[in-house]
């Protein structure tokens, strides 16, 4: 797929292990695309056209400055998230993980009574 910035058109970078390391390497990370789009589009707009972050941002602020939006890069770089195997098995792998922290971190009735034990011999103290 592709974008056009300031006239030209650009192809978007695959999202794949390379990608992600070089999102990691510039110090953002692409999962906050709703929090900070701009840290997070620059580096997809440097990742894609080979250009420096610094050159990649004046590129962005031109196109803004011009009346440009975020609308067609954001567009670009989840159509590529989504239909990267790599990001989907990074997903997974995030959500399995969530959820088996937070099974391990309920309590059961037994540890309930357990704990409620203890705070009560400490009341007696």
């Amino acid at each position: 797929m592709s974008f056009k910035i300031n006239g030209k058109t650009y192809e978007g970078a695959k999202y794949d292990f390379n990608t992600h390391c070089e999102f990691d390497a510039m110090g953002v990370n692409a999962m906050e695309i709703t929090t900070k789009p701009a840290l997070v589009l620059r580096a997809y707009f440097a990742i894609s056209t080979g250009m420096s972050v610094t050159e990649a941002g004046n590129e962005l602020e031109k196109h803004f400055l011009n009346g440009g939006k975020y609308d067609d890069l954001t567009a670009e770089l989840i159509k590529e998230m989504d239909r990267s195997d790599f990001f989907m098995t990074m997903i997974e792998k995030a959500k399995a993980s969530l959820e088996e922290t937070e099974n391990q971190t309920e309590e059961t009735p037994d540890s309930q009574e357990k704990t409620k034990r203890v705070r009560s011999t400490k009341k007696k103290d």
